[in-house]
Parts: structure tokens; sequence; C-alpha cells
């Protein structure tokens, strides 16, 4: 079942993103953001989004495509793109490299989305703390 008919994902891993109601369609939230720290590789994964059946929902199959995450500092000054991996239905991979985590320079806001026959959905949303690092 596709979003445009109503799909709603009942659960997504890990258990810190939750689900709210924009409108008709949903996007994902992160309650609690994510820890970078300077001058480190940074993965989260994995992040699964499934069905009220608890199967994996398949993107490739509803015809999503071209996934795209970015993040920003607050005033909006500083923009990284993550490496987005979309590994198997329904699960993700987001990464950044160090030279990412360096530029951030401090904490931000991130989103991750799709496109379906033109229109453009958020999936997930979320923010970063950020720690400088000492060993370089």
């Amino acid at each position: 079942m596709s979003t445009r008919r109503g799909f709603s994902p009942a659960t997504l891993e890990p258990g810190r993103f939750s689900l709210q109601r924009q409108g008709v369609i949903l996007v994902t939230i992160n309650p609690n953001p994510i820890a970078v720290y300077a001058g480190d590789n940074l993965v989260v994964t994995p992040i699964r989004v499934r069905n009220s059946d608890n199967s994996l929902f398949d993107f490739d199959a509803e015809g999503w495509t071209n996934w795209r995450a970015q993040w920003r500092n607050r005033d909006e000054s500083v923009t990284v793109d993550f490496i987005v991996d979309y590994v198997n239905p329904g699960e993700f991979w987001l990464s950044l490299t160090p030279e990412d985590t360096r530029a951030m320079n401090g904490p931000g806001s991130w989103d991750l989305q799709a496109d379906l026959d033109g229109v453009i959905k958020t999936w997930l949303r979320g923010t970063t703390t950020w720690r400088n690092d000492v060993t370089r």
C-alpha cells in the first residue's frame, strides 16, 4: 500500500524514532539528537521502516526514488550532504565522512527525503549535537 493511499508505517527502528501526523502524510521525527564528534566517521544504521505486519516497507516497489539527506547548522550557513545507502527494502544507512563532521562546527538539523512521481516527501528528520575533536 502506498503513502498516497494512506500507508502508515507502524514502527521505525531503532526505537528512538516516532511517528507524527502532518496533514495526511506521516513524518518521522527523531526526538533524541544524534551525537556528532568532529573528525570522526558518523554512521546512523540501520534505520528500518516497517509495515503494520512488521515486514519492511519496500520503497522501491512503491516507486520512491532520489533518496537524499542533508544537515544544516542553526543559521543555515553550513550545509553537509549525508551519504544515503538504501541497502534493503525499508532499510537505510546514513553516513558522514570525517571531513563532513568537522565542517559541521556546531549543532543543527537534518532530514531524509525522496521523490514519488514528482512529489517530494520528507520521511525522517531530527537534530544533532556537535563536539569538537581533540586529536588531529
